[in-house]
């Protein structure tokens, strides 16, 4: 096993490790037959992709692991999205204290129309897009290895 390779096989240990602390930690249990579903399902298709990556385009592989640099404005820019996100989503919560990751209608429930609700329906959908906006630029290697 070459180098890459071996490194390669490290990092998606390391991967699937921290991916089953972050399934079963909050649960503080094992037995969640979700989480190890779900756990090896996605260790079976990351896996895959590595193997199809070290037989048909290991400088894939290299460039992963080797990381990229990215501008450190496009960096400054994310974060900044990222903080705006959150903003929105502490406003929200702010001003309904119904929000929730569903909607529905609770006894005793108004319309919101004040804060970010005086501007947008659901604001904290806005809110989750500039968040992702913002985490997308910060990795975006814009094609610079």
């Amino acid at each position: 096993m070459d180098d890459l390779a071996r490194k390669s096989v490290v990092r998606l240990a390391q991967f699937v490790v921290a991916l089953a602390i972050f399934l079963f930690a909050p649960a503080w249990t094992l037995d969640c037959w979700q989480a190890w579903i779900y756990l090896l399902v996605f260790a079976a298709a990351v896996m895959s992709d590595y193997s199809l990556f070290m037989e048909n385009d290991r400088a894939l592989l290299d460039r992963r692991f080797a990381w990229s640099r990215v501008p450190l404005a496009l960096v400054i820019l994310g974060d900044a999205l990222v903080a705006l996100g959150f903003f929105i989503i502490f406003l929200i919560f702010k001003e309904n204290t119904y929000s929730a990751g569903t909607i529905e209608v609770a006894a005793g429930q108004e319309v919101i129309s004040i804060g970010p609700y005086a501007r947008v329906r659901h604001p904290k959908y806005s809110g989750a897009l500039i968040m992702l906006f913002g985490t997308r630029s910060r990795s975006d290697h814009g094609g610079v290895s």
